[in-house]
């Protein structure tokens, strides 16, 4: 299945199409396991497939909400204030990960 395929289908056609690969991949799982069936290829592509749609699926609920996916990433700083032995005051700032560190 190709990207541009699914693209111009719509969201409701889109959620059938992701519920009936995940069913096609749960009978295949079972099949595989019973050793009924022996391309076990097919998981791979069934999967990829699957990725596919929700990508899709993802872009279209997201985009009336944002412009891009760049704007919703917002790095949050904190302040932090040291005191030096000579009693000056250092303002540094520190972001999410430093912080945690120094806790």
């Amino acid at each position: 299945m190709k990207i541009k395929e699914l693209r111009q289908k719509k969201v409701a056609d889109l959620h059938k199409l992701l519920k009936s690969s995940r069913e096609d991949l749960r009978s295949l799982r079972f099949s595989i396991s019973s050793e009924q069936e022996k391309n076990v290829r097919k998981i791979r592509e069934i999967k990829k497939d699957i990725a596919k749609v929700l990508t899709i699926l993802n872009t279209k609920e997201l985009s009336p909400i944002t412009p891009s996916a760049k704007s919703m990433k917002v790095k949050k700083t904190e302040k932090v204030e040291k005191v030096s032995p000579e009693g000056d005051l250092k303002k540094e700032v520190k972001d999410d990960k430093e912080v945690k560190k120094d806790k």
